[in-house]
């Protein structure tokens, strides 16, 4: 489903009659926002900046939705990875999802509240270096 819809008289034709994707107008996604408010805590604006960097965008606020802001998983897993740097936790792509505004990750950031146990990190297995070694495991 779109996040927006840019309502037009005609759509721009190239010379040989075929839509000019180029030229059309981008949907004005500020217009489409709930009302800024504005972040109050430190965790709100790094948070807030490091939203911003990723959309590019100038301002956004603690209520916006990261998807309604035109974010996709490719930028939801950047974000989440910017997140883990900036305030060295594991923060799940998972509670990201869960939890799409900046006030609502700045609170399970604050309070620790994301759950680390959803985070696997897989084993791996020793690498059998020689013959010998693999008669022993097959004894």
């Amino acid at each position: 489903m779109p996040a927006a819809f840019v309502v037009l008289d005609a759509l721009p034709l190239s010379a040989n009659g075929k839509v000019n994707r180029h030229a059309l107008p981008e949907p004005d996604m500020e217009a489409l926002r709930a009302e800024y408010i504005a972040p109050q805590t430190e965790t709100e604006i790094r948070l807030s900046e490091i939203w911003q960097q990723v959309l590019g965008l100038e301002k956004v606020g603690i209520t916006d939705s990261f998807f309604e802001l035109g974010g996709h998983s490719l930028l939801a897993t950047k974000l989440v990875a910017r997140i883990n740097e900036t305030f060295a936790i594991n923060f799940p792509i998972k509670a990201f999802f869960e939890h799409n505004t900046i006030e609502k990750q700045a609170k399970l950031i604050g309070n620790n509240l994301f759950d680390e146990a959803q985070i696997v990190i897989p084993q791996r297995n020793k690498m059998i270096s020689n013959q010998d070694e693999l008669e022993e495991i097959e004894l």
